[in-house]
């Protein structure tokens, strides 16, 4: 059995790009491990401006419940969180509520973030098995961790 990871990060005030490119990199260089993006289910439905395209505001899978027991689901079944806080135009409150689930789950969290990004607090680094300042290394500390083959890209 593959090991699975949760990809949290960011998507209020993301455009599309932002939100979906670091996922997509990140899943192809965790290959074989099993990625689990938050947005599978409705990726076709994100305009370029990050906003749900007309017709699909009202959608069940992006209903408020419906979001967090699927999200905080995932977390809880995870090998591993994979978190890129970077872009962050502002504080990420489901993404620190997908953290605080997996530290209390004992599952080890690999945070993307500067140093003077909106997320630095004690707190998230006291939860985070490893904070770094590029997707590239949370890349390669996290195919170490889960014991995968490393130098993959």
């Amino acid at each position: 059995m593959n090991a699975k990871v949760y990809l949290a990060g960011p998507m209020a005030g993301m455009d599309r790009e932002t939100m979906l490119g670091w996922r997509l990199t990140v899943t192809e260089a965790l290959k074989p491990a099993e990625v689990v993006n938050p947005l599978r289910g409705f990726i076709d439905r994100i305009g370029a401006d990050g906003q749900m395209i007309a017709g699909h505001e009202h959608d069940v899978l992006r209903q408020s419940h419906a979001l967090t027991a699927r999200d905080l689901w995932d977390v809880m079944r995870s090998d591993l969180v994979f978190v890129d806080f970077s872009g962050a135009t502002r504080v990420s409150i489901g993404t620190i509520l997908e953290i605080g689930v997996a530290w209390a789950y004992r599952t080890p969290i690999i945070i993307v973030m500067d140093q003077a990004g909106l997320h630095v607090h004690p707190m998230i680094r006291e939860m985070a098995m490893y904070v770094v300042p590029t997707l590239s290394e949370a890349i390669q500390l996290t195919r170490h961790a889960l014991n995968l083959p490393i130098g993959r890209r």
